[in-house]
């Protein structure tokens, strides 16, 4: 069974009801997870969870391009575990045609904060408005600024029915910049983006019941290590080790 046949379990919502979570200022807990799972996952989610539709699509493709300087500035804070660190991105809706430019920086508190800016397109580069957006809000430079990572998936969103939380599950992963791809084969990419963290929310505990538990994961820093591997990466080494098994999983 395709996943996009599985949501039509869920009651759904459109745009309009995602002003009610849009949680700007928010603490964000990421799982990862064997595709495997997904549909045991959907089925008990959907008991306290409605999913975004539009137009008629439940399942939607995204495509990113993150930014970085030519010496990996936020990807090097990244891997020194620095707190107070950004991450640039555009990023396209494909389903619709929106685009944003964003900037995204986590706070030494644990909590995101994000910015954006709607744009005309998926832009390599920036034009006169976007520049001065992030001239505001980009601790560098703006002309430093180059593409370094070119990413599709596709998401399902969820909203609680009683707007506690919004949900994401990314799979489909797939990474390239000129001259590399890496898929993420088999892996479901979820997070929850709450205003505090609540242990005892209800996609925790259905993920719990899965034997699926909050961790980390950064899909700029994971596609950078595998579309550069020559940079330094020790402090992501770990992190690998547990995502090679899943991947192999799917070779």
């Amino acid at each position: 069974m395709e996943v996009q046949d599985h949501l039509n379990i869920f009651e759904s919502l459109g745009l309009g009801d995602m002003s009610k979570v849009s949680l700007m200022n928010r603490q964000d807990t990421k799982y990862v997870f064997d595709d495997s799972k997904i549909y045991d996952v959907l089925e008990k989610l959907s008991k306290y969870y409605k999913i975004l539709e539009i137009d008629g699509l439940r399942q939607m493709s995204y495509s990113n391009i993150y930014f970085d300087t030519d010496d990996f500035h936020f990807f090097n804070h990244h891997q020194r575990g620095k707190s107070n660190r950004y991450k640039i991105r555009n990023r396209q809706y494909d389903n619709s045609d929106l685009a944003f430019c964003e900037v995204k920086f986590k706070t030494n508190k644990e909590r995101t904060v994000k910015n954006r800016q709607k744009i005309l397109s998926l832009m390599e580069e920036y034009d006169a408005s976007s520049k001065d957006f992030l001239k505001d809000v980009c601790p560098v430079p703006v002309e430093d600024l180059k593409a370094k990572v070119f990413m599709r998936f596709d998401r399902i969103t969820l909203v609680h029915k009683e707007w506690k939380d919004r949900c994401t599950l990314d799979m489909n992963l797939t990474a390239t910049n000129k001259d590399k791809e890496f898929e993420f084969k088999g892996l479901v990419i979820a997070e929850i983006k709450q205003d505090k963290f609540t242990p005892q929310c209800d996609f925790n505990l259905v993920l719990k019941s899965e034997n699926i538990y909050p961790d980390s994961f950064s899909k700029y820093a994971m596609s950078t290590i595998k579309l550069y591997p020559e940079l330094k990466n020790n402090r992501f080494k770990p992190r690998w080790l547990m995502l090679d098994k899943l991947l192999k999983n799917h070779k």
